[in-house]
């Protein structure tokens, strides 16, 4: 094998770790450190998209032909500018709500899958272009979920949902498009209950209507849409997106532009 071709096994395994590792974002609970007017909040945060578009596809959002989305987007792009916070598309929403001492509390409030996204927008045509990147499974909500698992080594909870979540991780590698997505997250909530030992008195609601009309409800839900929705942006996705770009530049051109990281890399597979 030559240097190149160790060099892009390298980049490879790099860009699959940061992803499944480097999102260590608050994605699991959405709303918690929002004001009292949550309905309010939730009017605003969300934009459902219910258009199938293939992963990696470019979406063109245009001022006349879709007003509502293209002012949505200006908007939270108005509002994130120079704060480390991005735009992102999530797939379904579960909430998942318990009564402790009395009163109810959201453990968990997110997508079960996330759309890292790029935007660009273009003033001369009046559009907006949105870049579908790789999805990854909120790991944040899972993480909320699994507060009722036994905690040990030998623990067979524990054991049975890291199963579950690898299986989701296979799956997630064989979706196309944001129909095949949205159909995998409405499986895996149908297997939750189980799989993490949650109290739910019955089966999850699957829901379709608006957010705003059905978070206050004292009772754990399954939205089954996509939407926009802004959080804090994962410095590690840059990182992800940076190594993606270099072994496209590789693939591309053959070699490295940047000479003296060329000789880094060669250097470290001297050896092989």
């Amino acid at each position: 094998m030559n240097d190149k071709q160790y060099i892009l096994d390298y980049l490879g395994y790099l860009k699959e770790l940061s992803r499944k590792i480097g999102v260590r974002v608050d994605f699991g609970n959405l709303v918690k450190s929002k004001s009292r007017n949550k309905n309010k909040n939730l009017e605003n945060a969300f934009f459902y998209f219910d258009k199938n578009l293939s992963l990696g596809e470019i979406y063109r959002v245009n001022q006349e032909v879709d007003e509502k989305l293209f002012w949505f987007l200006r908007q939270k792009l108005k509002e994130i500018d120079g704060l480390n916070q991005a735009i992102f598309l999530g797939i379904g929403l579960f909430k998942y709500i318990i009564k402790e001492n009395g009163s109810y509390t959201n453990k968990a409030f997110g997508p079960i899958f996330i759309i890292n996204l790029e935007i660009e927008v273009d003033d001369e045509d009046r559009s907006i272009y949105i870049h579908i990147g790789v999805p990854f499974i909120n790991y944040d909500l899972f993480n909320n979920l699994s507060e009722n698992l036994e905690d040990n080594e030998n623990s067979i909870q524990l054991e049975q949902a890291v199963d579950f979540i690898k299986s989701i991780e296979d799956k997630l590698e064989e979706s196309n498009n944001l129909f095949d997505l949205k159909a995998l997250a409405k499986e895996v909530i149908l297997e939750i209950p189980e799989k993490f030992n949650l109290a739910v008195d019955q089966s999850i609601k699957i829901e379709i209507e608006n957010i705003r009309e059905i978070f206050d409800r004292k009772e754990s839900f399954y939205f089954d849409r996509n939407y926009f929705f802004v959080n804090n942006f994962p410095s590690e996705l840059s990182t992800y997106k940076s190594l993606e770009l270099l072994i496209q530049e590789i693939n591309e051109e053959g070699d490295f532009k940047n000479s003296t990281l060329k000789k880094l890399f060669v250097s470290a597979f001297e050896k092989k």
